[in-house]
């Protein structure tokens, strides 16, 4: 097969220009890729906590949110029916409140005077009988309202309880006395714990008032018990950092801490609806970071897929964007440069190629050796290396066309080299008309040194012979 110069420059300028366009896409792929990772194993872990976030939402707060409004709903008429009551009925009334509700650990009421009763019938200690200087008493008179205070312990019952307190009023509205009802924690931390048991952790019930840890769940795990001291220490953790007023109502808020165990942990913290606490959720960061590990194989499944997908589509872009863009150009200007390259490399022709400014645009590598010691003159202006005026002329008159002999298209006129060397030059020019209509100027050069030599040679001698008779071998 013979070998083409032209199928070869296509060949390595084609694939100049497909390297043009994949390097910078490859680039691209790699970085997409790289950052695609880092998102996908962001979106695992993130989805890991959005669906912790969805079930502490669901089997937590919504329990608690549900409840509490529930409870003062039913707490709120009893001191209304207390206040339209004989205190001698008051016991009778408190005791039927009392078996409306198996969260209710006592109901019972004292007034300004001191006076107590109890629905289950509990006196006072002794040494406890001044129960006007309880908060669930002085809270409610503060507050002329509902009132929720606590922890504390019931000690006749033997339970951890959270109590509902509100005033009563005589005739005159001045405060006579407080009505309350002790709720049992214990009940109240069973609503929170299928979150704990199903997924870890511990879960807190947190006053939003004065940061009291109310209660917690479980009391004990698989490895150990868990008591109220190294549940306020974890809490302790995060606490300088919760803004109750900060909190959403919408959405979890989560924090990230270490404790002294070098143990990184998540909180999840979420303010309750119509009731003054916020529930906190803590558990090892370590079951998060292993949803991600158990899935780590599908994350380079996915990455493989994707590098695969866009090394592929970058093959597609470039292909299309070569075929549809630069195909038929690159064959157009391969084989005109090609033509016109074999041309500057012939022995026979030295050619020059301008535009109509006469601004250099292809020329011999000859000719800039000659004038420009091997250095590329394209760009330069003609008259540069040419600097007969004579020469000059003549390319201006032919220039603007005409009818004209061939003998009127050429002139020979004498060039000086960088080095200083003068030669004589023919020059033949000719018009050249792209398809966009654009005009081209080329200047065919052969060297006339050696011819006027001898002519200017053989006049001197003819001049100075007189009768001598030379005869000249020419080689």
């Amino acid at each position: 097969m013979t070998h083409s110069p032209l199928n070869e420059k296509r060949r390595h300028l084609s694939w100049r220009i497909s390297l043009v366009y994949t390097l910078p896409m490859l680039v691209f792929a790699i970085v997409l890729v790289i950052v695609f990772s880092h998102y996908l194993k962001s979106t695992l872990i993130f989805s890991s906590y959005s669906s912790s976030e969805a079930k502490f939402q669901d089997r937590v707060v919504s329990e608690l949110e549900e409840f509490f409004p529930q409870f003062e709903r039913q707490f709120r008429p009893l001191s209304q029916i207390l206040q339209h009551t004989r205190e001698s009925e008051y016991k009778k009334v408190l005791k039927k409140h009392l078996l409306s509700s198996p969260f209710i650990v006592d109901a019972y009421f004292g007034d300004r005077d001191g006076k107590y009763i109890s629905a289950r019938g509990f006196n006072l200690d002794e040494d406890k009988k001044e129960f006007r200087t309880h908060t669930w008493y002085l809270e409610a008179s503060r507050h002329k309202g509902l009132a929720i205070t606590g922890p504390s312990i019931n000690e006749k019952a033997k339970k951890r309880v959270l109590t509902y307190s509100y005033p009563l009023w005589d005739r005159n509205d001045k405060f006579l006395g407080a009505v309350a009802d002790d709720i049992d924690l214990h009940k109240v931390r069973q609503l929170m714990g299928e979150f704990a048991k199903s997924e870890g952790g511990i879960t807190m019930l947190v006053s939003s008032e004065n940061d009291s840890l109310f209660t917690f769940f479980p009391y004990e795990t698989n490895l150990r018990k868990v008591v109220m001291d190294s549940v306020v220490n974890l809490l302790k953790l995060v606490q300088d950092e919760i803004r109750f007023e900060d909190l959403s109502y919408e959405s979890v808020t989560r924090f990230e801490k270490t404790d002294i165990g070098n143990r990184k942990l998540i909180f999840m913290v979420k303010p309750l609806k119509n009731a003054p606490f916020y529930v906190a959720h803590v558990i090892q960061k370590n079951k998060v970071v292993a949803k991600v590990q158990e899935n780590l194989h599908a994350i380079i499944f996915v990455v493989a897929l994707v590098v695969l997908a866009l090394v592929t589509l970058t093959s597609l872009i470039v292909q299309f964007l070569f075929k549809f863009f630069i195909q038929k150009d690159l064959n157009d200007s391969v084989s005109s440069s090609t033509m016109f390259e074999t041309l500057l490399g012939s022995d026979n022709f030295r050619i020059i190629l301008t535009n109509d400014t006469f601004d250099i645009l292809h020329a011999s590598a000859y000719l800039m050796e000659f004038l420009n010691n091997g250095e590329d003159i394209r760009g330069e202006i003609l008259w540069r290396f040419f600097h007969s005026e004579q020469f000059k002329k003549f390319v201006y008159r032919v220039s603007k066309g005409g009818e004209m002999h061939a003998s009127e298209r050429q002139i020979i006129v004498p060039v000086r080299g960088y080095t200083g060397e003068e030669v004589w030059w023919k020059v033949i020019f000719q018009f050249l008309v792209e398809d966009d209509g654009s005009i081209r100027y080329l200047f065919i050069i052969s060297d006339e040194t050696s011819g006027i030599q001898k002519d200017t040679i053989l006049d001197t001698i003819m001049l100075s012979a007189g009768n001598s008779i030379l005869v000249i071998f020419d080689k």
